[in-house]
């Protein structure tokens, strides 16, 4: 399939076309849309090739085209409107939910500017990996599934103020409290907060011999350090998207979540 069909098949063709020429009109687009119908050619999606060429200039035309570039692209219809959908029948579902969810969120990434207002949106796109998941593995997942986006939806709607309280949400799931904590950590280093709590809750989890034992008591220092520490919609977001990804792990076959404490 050439790069135009495969960008036809997923757009359309009247917005397909309109990306292809606000590509060709980007410096050296031409050479670079060259360089990504190559790269096709060698096994990357239509998306992975000129996300390679283009970068965020990709990205950014891709936000004019879908009509995503005024202020509706923060509403929650934005969001599910505009939400992109791939199609390949080779691919295993999973491949496809992945790369859904990542051209997705590489779209909401390049509107950094208004992070506090993005989440509407984000909840939009959401709604609708939700129900993507549910087509592909309602009939063998259906548990994790509701499970997860039930988790998703509280940490969305900002309830929990501190970390403890996210702690006490993500250690109810079956993610565990060992789980919880490592989500909870990695999310501290991707936002760039709490540079001291997660080095308190590395050394918590990979140096007390309770786990060896199977046993997680939360020692209340660590506790009280997790309540003091407030959440931000970025960080809420970032939690979502960090279960989003346990779940593809678990469709996957992959890594399984420790059991819950």
């Amino acid at each position: 399939m050439t790069l135009a069909l495969s960008l036809a098949t997923m757009f359309g063709k009247p917005l397909a076309d309109r990306l292809i020429k606000g590509l060709m009109a980007r410096k050296s687009g031409a050479e670079r849309f060259e360089q990504a119908t190559a790269a096709m050619s060698q096994g990357l999606t239509a998306v992975d090739a000129l996300k390679d060429a283009f970068g965020k200039e990709f990205l950014s035309e891709l936000n004019d085209v879908l009509g995503t570039t005024g202020n509706s692209r923060f509403s929650y219809e934005a969001g599910t409107q505009s939400y992109i959908r791939l199609s390949d029948e080779s691919a295993a579902p999973v491949k496809i939910l992945r790369d859904e969810l990542n051209i997705n969120l590489d779209r909401l990434a390049v509107l950094t500017e208004h992070t506090r207002d993005i989440r509407n949106q984000f909840m939009g796109l959401v709604s609708v990996w939700h129900e993507r998941c549910k087509q592909f593995y309602g009939s063998t997942h259906a548990e994790d599934i509701e499970s997860t986006f039930s988790t998703i939806n509280n940490l969305l709607k900002g309830e929990s103020r501190n970390y403890r309280q996210i702690y006490q949400l993500l250690s109810s799931t079956s993610l565990g409290g060992v789980g919880a904590l490592m989500l909870i950590s990695g999310v501290f280093i991707a936002t760039g907060t709490g540079v001291g709590l997660v080095s308190a809750i590395s050394l918590f989890l990979f140096g007390v011999p309770w786990l060896s034992v199977g046993a997680l008591v939360l020692p209340g220092a660590l506790l009280m350090a997790l309540a003091a520490k407030k959440t931000r919609p970025v960080d809420e977001i970032s939690l979502s998207v960090a279960l989003a990804y346990k779940l593809l792990e678990r469709f996957d076959g992959g890594p399984k979540s420790e059991s819950k404490t």
